[in-house]
């Protein structure tokens, strides 16, 4: 099985210099003569000011890839696009019923199997877990762990209606009860949001400190591990704009493909 990934591409940007247009045309020339099995999006989409370039858009620029299948779990960008019209713990279904329209698989909405692997992923959201203390105090930026929760729980509530916790626990639980459900067979797993601290930079500035509260959580303090399932063979993310790969011995590898080296090709 060959599977294309990439993530990120924010289609529409005003100062990306049409970075996500360059991705989807690289994608295409990738595989024209050799078409993938699957192609897999890690989130964010769409980013525009212009109305006609909407989730839609982008899902239309997704399926254009040539493939047999195309999956897709949610970024923050794409669930902005339900605000106001869905309650926020709906997003599964209702990012699910616009994909399909397009062919398109949503693996927040539930895990699917291609041959003999199964596709597991989710937004995964954040816990604030990867923030640390700054070393350089910025009074635009909380400088404590009680003042980062109270703000984004404010910011939560008045959106979103619900606590940060209860949107991440939302998230996590999800992804498990997915893996669990296709237990026993070799497994690609993906989120938006990062699982690790190694994916992140410390101590470049205030700002980049601050943003690290919101890149994901550490996996590797959780009691069920995405990267210790058994069976499998990648796992993805994206979010913060810059490519890594993490090797593990003995589990898989962590890869991000939000970086200017995307689309990544791989052989299942």
């Amino acid at each position: 099985m060959r599977l294309l990934v990439l993530s990120d591409t924010h289609v529409g940007h005003p100062n990306w210099d049409n970075f996500g247009d360059r991705v989807f045309a690289r994608a295409g020339e990738m595989v024209l003569a050799n078409p993938p099995d699957v192609v897999l999006f890690c989130g964010d989409l769409v980013e525009s000011r212009d109305p006609d370039m909407d989730l839609e858009f982008g899902l239309r620029l997704l399926k254009k890839i040539p493939a047999a299948h195309h999956l897709w779990v949610a970024g923050n960008n794409d669930i902005e696009f339900l605000f106001g019209r869905v309650p926020i713990l709906d997003y599964p279904k209702a990012l699910q019923e616009l994909a399909v329209r397009y062919d398109v698989h949503l693996l927040d909405h539930e895990p699917i199997t291609i041959g003999d692997i199964a596709f597991v992923g989710n937004f995964g959201y954040y816990d604030l877990s990867l923030w640390k203390t700054p070393k350089v105090h910025d009074p635009c930026y909380p400088s404590t762990r009680n003042s980062l929760l109270r703000d984004a729980d404010k910011f939560h509530r008045k959106t979103l209606g619900i606590s940060v916790m209860d949107l991440f626990n939302f998230c996590q639980q999800r992804l498990r009860q997915h893996i669990r459900q296709v237990a026993g067979k070799q497994m690609v797993a993906a989120t938006h949001t990062v699982p690790s601290s190694e994916m992140l930079l410390y101590d470049h500035s205030p700002k980049f400190d601050f943003q690290n509260a919101a890149m994901g959580w550490d996996d590797e303090k959780s009691s069920h591990s995405i990267h210790q399932t058994p069976g499998l063979l990648f796992q993805f993310c994206g979010h913060t704009h810059r490519s890594k790969q993490i090797e593990r011995p003995g589990t898989a590898p962590l890869i991000n493909v939000s970086g200017q080296n995307q689309p990544l090709e791989f052989d299942l």
